[in-house]
């Protein structure tokens, strides 16, 4: 059965190099998941080291970013992965304001 229970068979996506002259499958789609982290550049270096490719990095801020994320003075610091094999797009973001509570 495919991803999800959904029935179909799961598209296989390439070959991940592992290292040591190992390879491992995508088995599936990775969804463009979007993942709140406190070191961006830590972030990064990790999915790089999954064997992600950093696509590019940003920042967003301003009245649309506020009304988007439903917060007042927002400004992430966004950085855009790509898998090896093209599907999905997880993006990293680092909040720098407003100040996190705990």
């Amino acid at each position: 059965m495919g991803a999800g229970g959904s029935g179909r068979d799961v598209e296989k996506l390439g070959d991940l190099d592992v290292g040591d002259g190992c390879r491992r499958r995508w088995s599936s789609p990775l969804p463009s998941p979007y993942i709140v982290v406190d070191d961006l550049a830590a972030g990064t270096a990790f999915f790089v080291e999954l064997g992600l490719e950093l696509e590019g990095e940003t920042t967003v801020e301003g009245r649309w970013a506020d009304r988007v994320v439903g917060l007042d003075d927002v400004r992430v610091a966004v950085a855009m992965m790509r898998t090896p094999v093209g599907h999905g797009r997880p993006e990293l973001m680092k909040f720098h304001t407003p100040t996190a509570v705990s």
